[in-house]
């Protein structure tokens, strides 16, 4: 069995999150997401924002 080393796994993960959660939220904003999602699903937003 290979030893799985837990700790360098959480952070290498640990210092690419951010660059990704960046990535995640600059491509949600692209005018032509393929997959855009209705502003209602996200439940905090208020009826008359949503368009």
């Amino acid at each position: 069995m290979h030893e799985i080393n837990l700790a360098a796994t959480i952070e290498k993960y640990r210092l690419h999150s951010n660059d990704i959660l960046m990535l995640y939220k600059r491509n949600k904003m692209l005018p032509n997401n393929p997959n855009p999602r209705p502003r209602r699903s996200y439940g905090f937003t208020n009826e008359r924002d949503v368009e």
